[in-house]
């Protein structure tokens, strides 16, 4: 399949049911790729361009007759709905391993791991050219040995002062691959530099790892596999600078395929562990968690085999993720097994319960992997699902959702007012907040909307008098609007607050099923188009969505530069470029743009600023 036949399929599917109320649905597929390629590393997700919609990696692979090309791809989802939408293409780059600000310079890289020919191991970094940009170059490579490197990632624990670290089992540095022994982390020391920290265990060859904290004391701890055991490597001290061995595991049959380190996933005070193991003919995924214990060390709580078909004679990998993946505040655990997707709810200590399945058997599996995350801020994590193809078959990542929720809080925005036009909030400036159904429209007002809509970071929808101009429903009880107030002081709630309603007061019409979920703040309470004022440099900046006129205002005469650039970082035009002088100046956006979102940088001669628009022909 030629690359520009990939596709994106937006779909409703219904999955297979097993146990529990809880309906997951594809809402999304994303089709790339046409031939099985080993995805050593699953899905990363992050908000890459500092716009609230996150992004997730994947890493698919063509097969051009002689030549297989392999490709990174970034997805952003688009708000509103479920769709997702490819922003970056990176070819040959290598595989994805993470996405951290690594040097500290307030700039994100995309961690990629790149093996060559020879079987040399090259780790390296995109970096943004500004934090409201994707990754474009290379601006760091460090080049390994042979197989010394093994599970790349990123942990803002090492060191305990929560920079975002690269580390990895094996040693980059050494010079031939009978000696990739012990684990490594890099630091950083100055841009886009790093000095590499090595941690040696023991003369044995180290293949699996992960960093975490497994005992709850907030310090870095390590499980590595090292030939034939699993060491379990506590921090001696805060620096973390190193560690003691304080359990060992010792197998006589192959040793894990993946630790992770959990949270507290059945609220019992003691996070977890989990393995997995794949094994061929008949292909098997056996998956154990094992639970912290001051005294043993493991205490295996869980464990489950699952058998999978498979026409592959090469067997690579499983997944395990975590997320509130139905709204009601509580993790779920989400398990990739080949061709095989298990949703098992935490319904206690140490108690796990199936409650959805799906098989996809259009996947001749090598491996698959799987990531939760609230994509469109609704309250229920979204499941990532990604896998490889057959040989004839697609590539292809499944975005699920759970649809069984009859009320949940779908999406909350703000509004400026008509009568007073000034930025941030006035007299006139309101939110709606909107739900998927009828409610039953509970009397709201100033003495409890803090409790029926909770606000996050301490709040408040009322002003410095404790009141707000009035709250309302609307005729099909669907929307509820909050007008507020500024006498005697504006209220704190803030676009990007999260808003939580009560399930205690919010219920669908005429039952009493409540209301689930939870809603980012979108919009704005200032005119379309103010985006910023800066005081030192005495500068208005305003872009008016409605004519598509960009105005700025000087009180102090400047070099003056304004360029437009697509989503992309390409340039569209120069706007505005020359001397000049105190006063308002107006520039029209070009008449043959198209629709969509566009980034407008200003600079004058103490001045820098990106403004993210958004442009409607």
């Amino acid at each position: 399949m030629n690359k520009q036949k990939a596709y994106i399929v937006l779909l409703m599917l219904a999955a297979i049911m097993i146990a529990g109320g809880d309906e997951y649905v594809i809402t999304s597929s994303i089709n790339y790729g046409n031939s099985a390629g080993f995805r050593e590393i699953g899905p990363h997700i992050f908000d890459c361009d500092n716009d609230s919609n996150y992004e997730f990696t994947c890493h698919h692979q063509f097969n051009n007759g002689s030549y297989t090309e392999r490709h990174i791809f970034i997805f952003e989802h688009a708000m509103p709905g479920d769709s997702f939408i490819m922003r970056r293409d990176y070819k040959d780059v290598g595989f994805p391993a993470g996405f951290g600000d690594f040097d500290s310079d307030g700039l994100g890289e995309l961690l990629v791991i790149k093996r060559d020919s020879t079987d040399t191991i090259y780790v390296s970094t995109m970096e943004q050219a500004d934090s409201f940009l994707y990754p474009d170059s290379i601006t760091w490579i460090c080049d390994s040995v042979y197989d010394g490197i093994k599970t790349p990632n990123v942990s803002t624990m090492m060191k305990g002062d929560s920079i975002d670290r690269i580390y990895g089992s094996g040693i980059p540095w050494l010079s031939s691959n009978t000696t990739n022994r012990g684990w490594y982390y890099y630091s950083p020391v100055g841009d886009n530099d790093y000095r590499i920290n090595n941690t040696f265990l023991e003369d044995s060859f180290t293949s699996r790892m992960t960093a975490g904290d497994f005992d709850s004391d907030n310090y870095c701890d390590i499980i590595i596999a090292v030939h034939g055991s699993t060491y379990w490597l506590e921090s001696v001290d805060s620096m973390q600078d190193s560690f003691t061995v304080v359990n060992k595991e010792s197998y006589t049959t192959n040793l894990p395929d993946n630790y992770i380190i959990l949270p507290d996933i059945d609220r019992d005070g003691k996070n977890e562990i989990l393995t997995n193991k794949a094994k061929a003919w008949p292909t098997t995924y056996t998956f154990r968690i094992i639970e912290y214990d001051s005294v043993s060390y493991w205490d295996t709580i869980w464990t489950q085999t699952f058998e999978v078909p498979t026409d592959n004679d090469y067997v690579f990998g499983s997944d395990m993720s975590w997320g509130d993946t139905d709204g009601d505040g509580e993790y779920e655990m989400v398990i990739s097994a080949g061709i095989d997707l298990y949703v098992f709810d935490i319904l206690s200590d140490n108690t796990f319960e199936q409650k959805f399945y799906y098989r996809h058997d259009n996947f001749g599996m090598i491996q698959s992997h799987v990531r939760c995350h609230d994509f469109n801020g609704n309250g229920y994590d979204e499941i990532v699902f990604s896998g490889n193809g057959d040989d004839i078959g697609d590539d292809q990542t499944l975005i699920f959702e759970d649809s069984s929720v009859v009320l949940y809080i779908d999406s909350v925005v703000a509004y400026e007012g008509d009568s007073i036009l000034e930025a941030g909030i006035d007299n006139d400036d309101y939110a709606v907040l909107y739900f998927s159904n009828r409610s039953n429209v509970p009397l709201i007002n100033s003495t409890n909307i803090d409790s029926i809509f909770t606000l996050s970071s301490g709040h408040t929808w009322k002003d410095m008098t404790g009141s707000i101009k009035n709250c309302s429903w609307s005729a099909d009880s669907t929307q509820c609007t909050v007008e507020l107030s500024d006498s005697s002081g504006i209220p704190t709630i803030a676009v990007g607050d999260t808003i939580v309603p009560s399930r205690e007061h919010i219920k669908i019409y005429t039952e009493d099923t409540p209301v689930k979920g939870r809603a980012v703040l979108r919009g704005s309470f200032s005119p379309s188009g103010i985006t910023c004022n800066n005081k030192d440099t005495e500068t208005d900046i305003y872009y008016d969505m409605s004519s598509g006129d960009i105005s700025f205002s000087l009180k102090t005469p400047s070099q003056i530069n304004l360029t437009l650039f697509d989503i992309t970082g390409r340039q569209v035009k120069q706007v505005y470029s020359g001397y000049a002088q105190k006063g308002i100046y107006t520039e029209k956006l070009p008449d043959n743009l198209n629709s969509g979102v566009y980034y407008l940088n200003f600079k004058s001669a103490l001045y820098n600023n990106i403004l993210k628009i958004l442009y409607i022909r």
